[in-house]
This record gives structure tokens, sequence and C-alpha cells, in this order.
């Protein structure tokens, strides 16, 4: 699982680079469903951890619109209450990340 860890379930597991703590209001959306906006908690290049607003299942495919990129798929890797890991269908680009996270500290 390249996705965020459940927290408290052991090591975690590898993944594709530095997972950076955020906390940014994102826009979420499940198939069938209007979006909603929910909390981003973390963030890697191959997915990130968010507060949840509805329930989701493990492996079912949403789309979460990061600011400034268009709406990305992921597959919902663990859901636990109201928190659950993403990990991205494709990984963000490293240069994409490293502007996003740019962005993010700057409050832009």
């Amino acid at each position: 699982m390249n996705g965020a860890d459940p927290p408290g379930d052991g090591p975690p597991s590898k993944r594709e680079g530095e997972r950076v703590e955020v906390h940014v209001e994102v826009e979420f959306r499940k198939a069938g469903y209007h979006k909603s906006t929910m909390d981003l908690q973390d963030l890697s290049r191959s997915g990130c951890k968010v507060e949840l607003v509805e329930r989701v299942l493990p492996g079912e495919t949403v789309w979460i619109k990061l600011p400034g990129l268009d709406s990305i798929s992921a597959r919902v890797a663990w859901s636990r209450d109201w928190v659950a890991g993403l990990e991205f269908s494709n990984p963000l680009h490293p240069a994409v990340f490293d502007m996003l996270l740019a962005r993010l500290r700057s409050g832009r």
C-alpha cells in the first residue's frame, strides 16, 4: 500500500517519498455523490489522509481536488471511523508535489 497508513497499526509501509502533515480543505467526491469539502491531513506523492464527511469503503474509487490541480482519482486504501487513506491512481510528479507543498505552506 502506498497511500497513507492507518494510525497505530504497526510500522508504516514503504511509500514513494515523504509524508507531509498538512491541514487544508479539499474537494472530494465518490461515484454517484455530489462533491463535498473535507480536511486533508497529510500528503505524499502517492497518496494522502483525509478526514471524512461521508463513509467510504476500502477499494472504492474517489476523486480529490488538491489546490491548483485538476481532480485526480484515488483508491481508498483504508478507512477507520471518519478518517481514510487514499492511494492516488498515478503518483504526483516530484515537481508537482514540490509546487503543491510550496503553495500549501504559503497559504495560497
